[in-house]
């Protein structure tokens, strides 16, 4: 008979001297397997059972007694989670009355349990000893506690925190201006021994408990800032409604090209080695992501520029999506509703902004630009931060933005379940930063206020 025992990638044969006279046979023992494993022990013991699973780091899945008493791991183990502390070091006991002191260890191995609690187990049942029947352990076990060791030490913790300890006297807010650290060594002055997590234990029973920062509190909002969010969900609805182009529109935050930490953790074997400082000079460059969402389509277009952010980079953008794209969606169409932040390069104080987008698109294409800003602080709300900014930030979490072209991938890959589609370009041209924009010309062109709110809501003419 040769003997073929197959053990992860170890395969080992057995020969007889039968093998070479009479005619053979060949048997495979898959010892992966608690079948393969019994066969294993009926065959050789379980020594070599155990000296090949250790040697091949596999699991013990059978636990060998005798010839005719073997338990599973799985049975054993699906036993003792139904059984409460008490029930489980009795049976590992009873299990290792009869064993040596080499095969206890492996039974403790076999079972997931201390060899401490095996015997005591086995302490039980040979010194008779029985509880009540609603006690799993004896009365007086564990550690002692810390008033039993220092008596008043309660009252002397008290004082110590007394003098840091400050609060609303009324309400229940309680808080120590000094760490757990400090209340340990002023303690060990005192001659008491006692560990951070004894202290916190009781300052957990005077309510005191470990509390981070919650942004919960607004700043000062404007005073027109609900009859702004008003005026431009008519606004929207209005032009949704007739089918006329919305477009959302902001500058994502900048970003650094390079070997940089990115917040967010992939699947993967092995995590990206990145430069352990945002040090500028170790960029490749950096990006100016401007987005433009369409409201209708679900669509969003990202323009990558590597200049600086400016008035008259954000027009080109809007007007190259237009020429290209806009006015293929929405033909013969004539009025187009921009949604956008207060602040920034196209905020409502700009000239530049409002010059720009007058002369390269409104005057150029013949269209109605209507301009909508989102009130101070309610960036929030524009739809393109949590329609498209913040997919585009779930796909690349943790990947580290290496060049232009991964980037462009990361943001022509971002989907959503609701259909949302996303293209990206790079744009190289250079901008010129810090361009003066006389308010003289404003006065140049037509530019038609509206009546609620003329100085965030305002539509630019076609001259």
């Amino acid at each position: 008979m040769v003997y073929k025992i197959i053990c992860s990638r170890l395969i080992i044969l057995h020969y007889t001297l039968l093998d070479f006279i009479a005619e053979r046979s060949l048997e495979v023992i898959n010892c992966t397997t608690e079948e393969g494993q019994r066969r294993y022990l009926e065959l050789f013991g379980v020594q070599k059972l155990e000296a090949l699973l250790k040697r091949t780091s596999t699991p013990n899945l059978v636990f060998f007694f005798s010839k005719d008493f073997i338990i599973s791991k799985t049975i054993a183990q699906r036993l003792l989670q139904q059984v409460n502390e008490r029930a489980r070091r009795l049976i590992t006991g009873f299990l290792a009355l009869s064993l040596t002191t080499r095969k206890k260890v492996s039974l403790s191995r076999f079972l997931g349990i201390d060899t401490k609690t095996m015997r005591r187990g086995i302490l039980e049942l040979v010194q008779s000893f029985s509880l009540a029947k609603n006690r799993v352990r004896r009365s007086g076990g564990g550690r002692k506690s810390k008033e039993h060791q220092y008596p008043g030490f309660s009252d002397k913790l008290e004082r110590l925190t007394e003098d840091h300890l400050a609060g609303d006297p009324m309400s229940d807010k309680r808080w120590v201006r000094k760490n757990l650290t400090y209340f340990k060594q002023k303690l060990i002055q005192l001659g008491i021994k006692a560990s951070c997590s004894t202290i916190r234990k009781y300052l957990r029973k005077r309510k005191i408990f470990l509390k981070s920062n919650k942004k919960t509190l607004s700043a000062q909002q404007h005073p027109d800032r609900d009859i702004q969010f008003q005026q431009i969900a008519r606004l929207k609805k209005a032009f949704l409604k007739s089918g006329r182009p919305v477009i959302s529109i902001d500058t994502k935050k900048k970003e650094k090209i390079g070997l940089f930490a990115r917040a967010g953790r992939l699947w993967k074997k092995v995590a990206d080695k990145v430069w352990d400082h945002d040090f500028p000079n170790l960029a490749k460059g950096k990006v100016v992501p401007f987005g433009i969402y369409d409201l209708k389509y679900n669509k969003g277009y990202v323009y990558c520029g590597t200049s600086s952010e400016t008035p008259q980079f954000i027009v080109e953008m809007i007007v190259k999506w237009w020429k290209e794209i806009g006015r293929h969606l929405y033909p013969n169409q004539k009025n187009l509703l921009i949604l956008c932040d207060a602040g920034g390069a196209n905020g409502y104080r700009r000239h530049g902004w409002k010059y720009e987008l007058q002369n390269q698109l409104a005057a150029v294409y013949q269209l109605k630009v209507t301009v909508c800003h989102y009130p101070p602080g309610a960036s929030k709300w524009n739809p393109i931060e949590h329609r498209l900014f913040s997919f585009i930030s779930i796909n690349w979490a943790g990947q580290p933005l290496t060049s232009l072209e991964k980037m462009l991938e990361l943001i022509n890959t971002t989907t959503t379940k609701a259909g949302l589609t996303v293209q990206g370009y790079i744009v190289e041209h250079k901008y010129e930063k810090g361009k003066k924009y006389p308010p003289e010309q404003m006065s140049q062109f037509p530019i038609k206020p509206m009546q609620i709110l003329p100085q965030w809501n305002y539509t630019l003419l076609p001259q």
